[in-house]
C-alpha cells in the first residue's frame, strides 16, 4: 500500500499461511510515531491491515483459532481484536495495574491470552471475552512467550534496556501451564 514500516516489532504467522506484524515504531510515550499492524501474502505482497490512532504502540501479536488478530498495546495496557472479515476492531481488555505495559501475546487452546507486561512480573491471562482470568508470576522484565504444547516458554530482559549496550542479565523461563497453547502455524513468503 506505499507505507514503509516506522519500527516493525512482533510478527507471527497465522493459519492462512499469512504473516502478521506489528509496527510500533520506536517507543517513544510523549512523541508517539504511528502505529500499524501489516500483513504480508505467501507471494510476498504486503499491505496495511490497520492503522491506530491516537497511537496506541502494538507490541505482541498473535492470531486466535477462528483467525482474528489479536494484539497486546505498550502505551495503553489493552489486548484489542481485529475480525478479518470486517476490518472491524474490538477492544477486548485492560491488563491490570496502573499502567500495564504489554508486550508479548500466546493464545492458549481454550481461547485464554497470556500477555507479559514488561512491568508486571509475568504473565497476566485474559479470556477472549476479556475477563481477567490471573497471574503467573515469573521474571523480572518479562517481554516474550510462547507455547510448546502446555509449556510456556517466556523471555525475561532481566533490566529495562537504557541503551544499546547489552546487560546480560536476561533469562529464559520454562512454566507448566494448565493448558496447551494453539498449534503453532506456518507460512511462507516468497520463494
Amino acid at each position: 500500500d506505499g507505507v514503509r514500516f516506522s519500527g516493525p516489532n512482533d510478527l507471527v504467522f497465522g493459519p492462512d499461511g499469512r504473516l502478521y506484524i506489528t509496527d510500533p515504531g520506536t517507543y517513544r510515550p510523549g512523541d508517539p510515531e504511528p502505529s500499524r499492524l501489516f500483513v504480508m501474502e505467501p507471494d510476498g505482497t504486503g499491505r496495511l491491515l490497520a492503522e491506530l490512532d491516537p497511537p496506541t504502540f502494538p507490541n505482541g501479536i498473535a492470531v486466535e483459532a477462528d483467525g482474528n488478530v489479536v494484539w497486546a498495546e505498550s502505551y495503553t495496557g489493552m489486548v484489542r481484536r481485529l475480525h478479518l472479515a470486517d476490518g472491524r476492531i474490538e477492544d477486548i481488555g485492560r491488563l491490570p495495574g496502573e499502567k500495564p505495559i504489554c508486550d508479548g501475546m500466546a493464545v492458549a487452546e481454550d481461547g485464554r491470552l497470556f500477555v507479559t507486561t514488561v512491568n508486571g512480573g509475568g504473565i497476566d491471562i485474559l479470556w477472549p471475552d476479556g475477563r481477567f482470568d490471573g497471574h503467573i508470576a515469573a521474571g523480572v522484565i518479562p517481554t516474550n512467550v510462547v507455547f510448546d504444547g502446555a509449556t510456556l516458554y517466556m523471555t525475561d530482559a532481566g533490566v529495562l534496556a537504557d541503551s544499546a549496550d547489552a546487560s546480560y542479565g536476561g533469562q529464559l523461563w520454562r512454566i507448566d501451564s494448565d493448558v496447551a497453547g494453539l498449534p503453532t502455524s506456518y507460512g511462507r513468503i516468497g520463494r
